[in-house]
């Protein structure tokens, strides 16, 4: 539902007005849906990257204050 909301401003955006009937467009939906898990699945691990980075720095800090401490 979602990605036919998309399709349909996609659609919209470029002025194409496609109907959904067509097997094409539900190629194109599905290659939609496709990209749009793609992409959600690409920002969680970016997430995920930046999360460890941050975690590593982290112990880094750590670190340096218990030989800071010493």
């Amino acid at each position: 539902m979602i990605a036919g909301a998309g399709f349909e401003l996609k659609t919209f955006v470029f002025g194409i007005q496609i109907p959904t009937f067509l097997p094409i467009s539900i190629n194109l939906q599905r290659t939609l849906i496709l990209k749009a898990f793609a992409s959600i699945s690409f920002i969680l691990t970016s997430f995920k990257l930046l999360y460890n980075i941050i975690y590593a720095l982290g112990i880094m800090l750590g670190i340096m204050l218990n030989f800071r401490s010493l």
